[in-house]
């Protein structure tokens, strides 16, 4: 058994081969976890061009281990058999990827989710299929009023079903966890900020940093 828990990190936003710094502060966050637990890292994601329906590629970098599912994109325009084909190619890659990192890191005792969609459709299946718990971490703006973009049935919908069946949810921001409990999703929250390199940000006093503005200026 296990001496220490196996963190899955799986994100909606995360670096990969076509963009190589879409949330990587997801990335940040796998690795500050890492310095303290065993965690591997599953990203799915569709590629254009892609000439197989999907390609699965593991990288362990700075010992991070990370299992890529890249899927081709659906291009069907009927919307509703368009939206279904997405769906279960979704969860097909959830699967592959789940099995492969299950078969070389073990079986996950946890799943963290980054941003709660499209990631978290996959996450909920592998919730409800290997009775694994999950957190969610959310760092999105769409709840806010000023972004606007927490709207649509199904985005709403999807969103309190993943919400509900979270162990706990972990916003960036006490503002967001407010936006968010306005929006009636309920939960155990806890604001656990995005994390920095303090090796790269000097973190001093404001009056610190008030005294260096103004020497500055002299």
């Amino acid at each position: 058994m296990e001496s220490q828990p196996h963190i899955l990190f799986i994100s909606s936003w995360y670096p990969n081969r076509t963009n190589s710094t879409h949330g990587i502060f997801n990335q940040h966050f796998a690795k500050a976890a890492a310095l303290h637990h065993k965690v591997s890292v599953l990203h799915v994601c569709s590629e254009q061009g892609l000439n197989a329906k999907m390609e699965a590629v593991t990288e362990t970098k700075e010992s991070l281990f990370t299992q890529y599912v890249y899927t081709s994109k659906i291009t069907i325009g009927i919307p509703l058999l368009s939206h279904w084909l997405k769906h279960r190619r979704l969860i097909k890659a959830y699967e592959l990827g789940f099995e492969l990192v299950k078969q070389k890191q073990g079986l996950p005792t946890l799943i963290h989710l980054n941003i709660v969609l499209p990631a978290g459709l996959g996450v909920l299946y592998l919730h409800k299929k290997h009775k694994i718990p999950f957190v969610v971490n959310e760092g999105w703006t769409g709840y806010m009023k000023e972004d606007g973009n927490y709207r649509g049935f199904f985005v709403k919908y999807f969103t309190q079903k993943i919400i509900k069946a979270a162990s706990a949810i972990l916003p960036v921001s006490k503002d967001l966890q407010e936006v968010m409990q306005s929006h009636g999703l309920k939960g155990k929250y806890k604001t656990i900020p995005n994390v920095i390199q303090t090796d790269v940000f000097d973190i001093r006093p404001t009056s610190s940093l008030a005294l260096s503005a103004v020497e500055g200026s002299s």
